[in-house]
């Protein structure tokens, strides 16, 4: 089984620059645990994970999504409970699997929990997960932001869902199947840099103009799924706003 991990260490001094020491004595008191997932590198946050399943030839692969603790680590385990968002999620119970425990280390920080998630029946369409951090005897919810995490995936190329408000838009142009599946496989990734990230960004839109110009060179050209030829706008990162 292939594991992909997606999700790393993020701004957490950032979300706990508000917090007082007396909000931290509540945290010794109350610990709480809330889902992180950050873009690419560790670098800012996003509320969901796409995973297009044609980057892989693997029927299943684990995405790691991590669950952070707020207040002191504790000598021993603590359990985590989790629920599915029933009325959110459109994935079948047979197309995803959780751990039947989840639990925070000893002395640990934070955890990152597999989820697996398999391609079967996915064909030409996607499916989505939606997880809940639900209270226990060892801890409350930390952040609003943080209770819910969705993921979404599919046996196709699958639009990120802030491609057309972001720079993803003055990188790339409007979004194709066949454009991003082309850009994912120049480029050796599985997914774009985040947004805010013009200089890599910058970088692969260069690579893939190219590499689009020498394909169409040696071949007919690159036609999307609705019949239109593929292009890539001229893009060094300089303009436009932080996506």
């Amino acid at each position: 089984m292939k594991t992909i991990k997606i999700v790393t260490i993020t701004a957490t001094l950032a979300l706990l620059a508000g917090c007082s020491v007396k909000d931290i004595m509540i945290y010794e008191n109350d610990p709480k645990v809330y889902f992180e997932l950050p873009g690419l590198g560790g670098v800012g946050i996003r509320d969901s994970l796409v995973y297009s399943f044609p980057i892989t030839q693997a029927p299943e692969i684990d995405l790691l999504v991590r669950i952070r603790l707020m207040g002191q680590a504790s000598p021993i385990a603590r359990t985590i409970l989790l629920g599915v968002v029933v009325e959110e999620t459109t994935a079948p119970p047979n197309n995803y699997s959780l751990p039947a425990v989840i639990e925070l280390p000893a002395n640990a920080f934070m955890v990152d929990l597999p989820v697996t998630i398999k391609r079967t029946g996915l064909e030409d369409r996607s499916v989505t997960l939606v997880l809940e951090i639900k209270e226990n005897q060892n801890f409350s919810v930390g952040f609003e932001r943080g209770r819910k995490t969705k993921l979404v995936w599919g046996d196709m190329f699958l639009k990120p869902d802030n491609w057309d408000s972001s720079n993803y838009q003055n990188c790339w142009g409007a979004f194709s199947q066949v454009k991003y599946g082309f850009i994912l496989k120049v480029c050796n990734i599985s997914e774009l840099p985040l947004p805010a990230n013009i200089y890599m960004l910058g970088y692969y839109n260069a690579l893939v103009r190219e590499a689009l110009y020498e394909y169409n060179q040696n071949n007919p050209p690159l036609m999307d799924e609705h019949g239109a030829p593929v292009s890539i706008p001229v893009w060094s990162g300089g303009g436009g706003g932080l996506g």
